[in-house]
């Protein structure tokens, strides 16, 4: 059987999913299971004028969630999660999403894992076994009228993907039809973390991290962490902190301290602290994250 003919029949065979239809993703050859949330969803348009009349137009339907701003981004695309004021079965849920779906806009979906909530957007990343695939990646592409936004420079076998307004499915239904042809070695959605879902409660200060413009500084003047962490948290990652010492039991740090330290100045093992910088370096590599304090 050829390649070519297994494709198309892949092809044939996900043509039946429907947007919204599926609560799975895969990671590292696993699947994940997760549950949808009822409550939220992302609308990303082009066009601010679309935006807007969509709301005025679907009132009804939800409430502004004033703790996520309408931003624009790399593609100027304008995005708002919104979230519906009223209890909804999971078909009325669907139902509701596709309502808000037109020519100019996307809608991306929400979920639940682990208790945590999560959200997808436009995007996915596939991974190639070789470069020899990029024939069949632009061919599945095309057939879902899928854009492939580039190439990544360092890690030349994967690939960023943008569901388009004329795709018929989510990121999430995406990526999971690329993965499933067996053609192409990882498939994985963007998802999106919603940073006012930490319950650190000093987080909203810290604008190195994510900055609103909050004390009156500079807006997207910051370290863009909050799309870091959509590919990684930095697991069984050490990091050395070269500085005035680490205090080794701070509460924030405790979980994450590395059994070894050392001080330079006395030639012996367990550091000593020579003063606060240290420990605020070390605050910013590894604090533990969501955990109240």
């Amino acid at each position: 059987m050829s390649r070519k003919f297994v494709l198309i029949l892949a092809i044939i065979l996900n043509c039946s999913t429907n947007l919204f239809s599926q609560c799975y993703y895969y990671y590292k050859d696993n699947r994940v299971n997760i549950e949808r949330n009822n409550k939220l969803v992302l609308i990303s348009t082009l066009d601010t004028v679309v935006y807007k009349s969509s709301y005025s137009y679907f009132q009804e339907f939800y409430e502004q969630n004033s703790n996520v701003s309408l931003k624009k981004s790399d593609y100027i695309r304008f995005e708002k999660t919104v979230e519906f004021n009223d209890s909804l079965s999971e078909n009325q849920y669907i139902q509701r999403c596709l309502s808000l779906k037109n020519t100019k806009t996307i809608i991306c979906p929400y979920f639940s894992i682990n208790g945590k909530v999560i959200g997808s957007s436009i995007y996915f990343y596939v991974c190639l076994y070789n470069q020899a695939d990029t024939i069949v990646l632009k061919d599945i592409a095309d057939e879902y009228k899928i854009r492939i936004v580039c190439q990544d420079l360092f890690m030349p076998n994967w690939f960023t993907l943008a569901i388009t307004n004329e795709s018929a499915i989510n990121a999430i239904e995406a990526a999971n039809i690329f993965y499933e042809t067996g053609f192409f070695k990882y498939s994985e959605p963007d998802w999106r973390i919603n940073k006012c879902l930490l319950n650190d409660e000093l987080y909203q200060s810290q604008w190195n991290l994510s900055n609103k413009g909050q004390n009156c500084g500079t807006p997207a003047v910051d370290i863009n962490v909050e799309s870091a962490w959509q590919l990684s948290r930095g697991d069984n990652i050490v990091v050395a902190v070269i500085d005035n010492g680490v205090q080794l039991d701070h509460p924030d740090l405790i979980e994450n301290i590395y059994p070894v330290s050392f001080d330079a100045d006395t030639y012996s093992s367990g550091s000593r602290i020579y003063g606060n910088h240290g420990t605020r370096c070390a605050g910013i590599i590894g604090a533990v994250q969501d955990n109240s304090i």
